[in-house]
């Protein structure tokens, strides 16, 4: 993954808009805009990544970190599997059941994410690495605080009747 990938990676979540299709290690991810919070004196940043995969449901892939005075202290990451593999524990149980072999839903969700491991790669690592990145484009550049106008000026209006 080069720099440039972190740059656009971190711009994305820390400023907006979103950016597709980002390639790292051969996967692509899209992401998406983060909500980055301050509270006595901890950054806290919520955001989403998503696996970008062809012809099934994206893997999404949440993740939360929080920056203490330019130091990393916590990074959560959570990944909710798109692919095929919800759909399979329940389709194999019925089939299963149809010609009287029990196969347990777990087993068949297991197998076919080891089929998605075979034909789509460890995309995790590749994504844990982006967002490694983005926690440490936040921890050495936070965000500034949004200025706000030491007085509210009224709209200038201007009447044009006569």
């Amino acid at each position: 993954m080069d720099a440039r990938t972190i740059t656009h990676a971190a711009s994305a979540a820390l400023h907006g808009p979103e950016r597709k299709k980002l390639k790292v290690d051969g996967h692509h991810f899209n992401v998406k805009p983060a909500q980055v919070t301050e509270h006595a004196g901890v950054l806290t940043l919520i955001g989403t990544l998503s696996h970008h995969i062809r012809f099934r449901p994206d893997d999404q892939v949440s993740y939360r970190v929080r920056v203490r005075r330019g130091r990393i202290e916590e990074v959560h990451v959570e990944i909710n599997r798109g692919g095929l593999a919800p759909l399979a524990g329940p389709v194999a149980s019925a089939v299963g059941a149809y010609f009287g072999v029990t196969i347990p839903p777990e087993e068949a969700e297991g197998a076919f994410q080891k089929l998605g491991q075979a034909t789509d790669g460890r995309w995790e690592s590749a994504a844990q690495a982006l967002i490694a990145g983005i926690a440490l484009c936040l921890a050495t550049n936070p965000p500034r605080r949004p200025r706000t106008p030491a007085r509210a000026s009224r709209p200038h209006v201007r009447d044009r009747r006569r």
